[in-house]
């Protein structure tokens, strides 16, 4: 859908909530919600909105191995798994 097809007034909203709504369950990518002319909100599918929550989940974890790597806050694999080992050993005899 063009952006321009995409872009609707609050009012619009108020009158065709559901067919916006089928029309997104179908396949529509996005709605850009306007008011007074300007953009305020965005309507999205709830599948399209939690693969962008996920895809910020991973762009965050990514970002912060980054950030952990250039302060030199890593360790070795071996010596991690190591001392996951000795935690639960030392769980599992309490």
């Amino acid at each position: 859908m063009k952006l321009s097809q995409a872009t609707k007034s609050v009012g619009y909203l108020q009158a065709h909530a559901p067919d916006m709504l089928r029309e997104l369950a179908d396949g529509a990518s996005s709605y850009i919600i306007t008011d007074g002319g300007e953009a305020r909100a965005v309507m999205l599918d709830i599948h399209s909105y939690e693969a962008l929550q996920d895809s910020l989940a991973l762009l965050k974890m990514l970002t912060i191995s980054s950030q952990h790597v250039r302060e030199g806050k890593i360790s070795d694999v071996d010596d991690t798994f190591a001392r996951l080992r000795g935690q639960l050993f030392q769980e599992a005899a309490q």
